[in-house]
């Protein structure tokens, strides 16, 4: 093979690595969610304005994929009273994505890769869900269900601000959330969000970090892989994320 054909392939593959964990969407700057959309947990403890989660089962039928999500009925609240969560840990403070999970990835990616087949995936701190859905991967064929969750807090880091978190390539869901719905679900650090799946014949979580409320993930709006190793407390590749209690 000539070179400039190498280098034509090489950039080809390039691209398609690249959309693979990337969301649809052009680039935007979101608007800062108004504080009324919110409800405090002492509201939802009342109940008049409470959020009722009824199960919803899909089902892939020429796989035979099948996953739980939630209805939303009613106002936005906490979606964890009852539900699964870690109090698991990383170095860095942050509550463990994925406990068990394998540290991968390669340089210039949208976010971090952690290996793993079908482990729980939970929010590394308190937020609200911007969307939790089928639909914001490239990939067909391969799992594309996704959350994105802007923190409560932002998390600072070398003088920008991580905003928003995003978990690609999901099996399954624990909350069904539309985009853009105007009753958003709140979570809490180590809430189960849902479980990895694969992506490109590979199963992994894509862990993605986005900055100062921009979301369609350009160049230079998100960290890259290296800098969430960092950020989560300095992980190596290959080293294993710490394991929920019992967990093997």
């Amino acid at each position: 093979m000539s070179e400039r054909r190498q280098t034509h392939r090489w950039a080809f593959v390039f691209v398609l690595s690249l959309g693979a964990c990337a969301p649809f969407g052009r680039g935007r700057q979101v608007q800062p969610l108004k504080a009324s959309s919110h409800v405090s947990p002492s509201l939802a403890a009342e109940g008049d304005d409470a959020l009722e989660m009824r199960p919803l089962i899909f089902r892939k039928r020429a796989k035979g994929v099948r996953f739980r999500g939630w209805r939303l009925v009613g106002s936005t609240s906490y979606g964890d009273r009852g539900r699964e969560r870690t109090d698991t840990k990383l170095r860095g403070g942050l509550f463990n994505p994925m406990p068990g999970g394998y540290v991968a990835g390669y340089a210039e990616d949208t976010g971090l890769d952690i290996g793993g087949f079908r482990l729980p995936v939970y929010a590394v701190a308190d937020g609200t869900l911007d969307y939790s859905e089928p639909g914001h991967t490239r990939w067909p064929g391969d799992d594309d269900k996704a959350v994105r969750l802007e923190l409560d807090e932002p998390i600072p880091f070398e003088g920008r601000l991580v905003t928003h978190v995003w978990y690609a390539h999901l099996y399954e869901l624990t909350y069904l959330q539309r985009e853009r719905t105007e009753r958003r679900i709140r979570v809490r650090g180590g809430e189960r969000l849902g479980t990895s799946g694969a992506a490109n014949g590979s199963p992994h979580l894509h862990l993605g970090f986005l900055l100062d409320d921009w979301v369609g993930q350009r160049w230079g709006t998100f960290l890259d892989e290296d800098e969430i190793r960092v950020l989560l407390g300095n992980y190596r590749k290959k080293e294993r994320l710490p394991l929920n209690p019992g967990q093997r």
